[in-house]
């Protein structure tokens, strides 16, 4: 019995992506919040990793300015209505960072299995210096072979 599959499901499943190579640093950050936003199998290259963390704390960084400014000067120069919406947006800031720990957590594990690694190391998180070993292991260079995990993604 052969199953149907529509032009819908034919762009799912191939998402349409730039082949790995072509990809800038936005691609990559883009596909971690889309594609691969709570994906805990698979693996991720280096630059996948470290182009998604750099640019969401480069946001996050760029947001608290704008809502510290927002509420500062709204405060000090009378416009009191400026200083209300800071409120708000550190709700929207606050449900942001909620989101970027699911998927940053996913893009651990993705890297991990890239290394060749259980992704459940992420918990050295909660010892003592065991962030120094969790930064190690996502600068190590990936497997050029498959592994448990999956295929290169090279």
């Amino acid at each position: 019995m052969e199953v149907k599959t529509t032009h819908f499901d034919r762009i799912v499943k191939n998402k349409h992506r730039k082949p790995k190579d072509t990809m800038t640093y936005w691609d990559y950050f883009l596909e971690a919040w889309t594609d691969n936003f709570a994906d805990y199998y698979g693996r991720a290259r280096r630059k996948e990793f470290w182009s998604f963390h750099l640019i969401s704390y480069l946001i996050f960084i760029g947001s608290i300015f704008f809502i510290s400014a927002l509420g500062y000067f709204g405060q000090f120069n009378g416009f009191e209505i400026m200083a209300w919406f800071s409120f708000p947006l550190m709700f929207l800031l606050i449900i942001f960072v909620i989101a970027f720990l699911l998927a940053s957590l996913s893009c651990h594990f993705r890297r991990f299995h890239d290394v060749g690694i259980s992704g459940w190391l992420n918990l050295l998180t909660f010892v003592p210096f065991g962030f120094l070993v969790i930064f190690i292991i996502t600068i190590l260079p990936s497997q050029n072979r498959a592994n448990n995990y999956g295929p290169s993604p090279k």
